[in-house]
């Protein structure tokens, strides 16, 4: 059975993204010459513990920290309840 459950922006109804921070290296060689060569090799990624939602409608602003949860002005328990049943799906 497939889990349901539908969650909009609470400030203006567009659609959330579910968001996790990840830091990832990019590097370039230096050239004899010195000058960075062209290509940009990618390097590891790693994923970080932070998990947001965040609205998708372009000038909403609307920002939901799921990780820390104390810093949020305003408690969700409609999006918290959410990421409770569905956040471990990211990854």
């Amino acid at each position: 059975m497939v889990k349901q459950r539908k969650v909009s922006c609470p400030l203006c109804g567009g659609q959330l993204l579910y968001c996790v921070k990840a830091d990832s290296n990019l590097a370039r060689k230096i050239n004899k010459d010195g000058n960075l060569s062209k290509v940009i090799h990618p390097g590891a990624r790693h994923i970080t513990d932070t998990y947001y939602l965040e609205c998708d409608t372009y000038r909403c602003g609307f920002l939901y920290n799921l990780s820390y949860p104390e810093t949020n002005k305003t408690d969700y328990t409609e999006l918290d309840n959410w990421y409770e049943e569905f956040g471990e799906d990211f990854i």
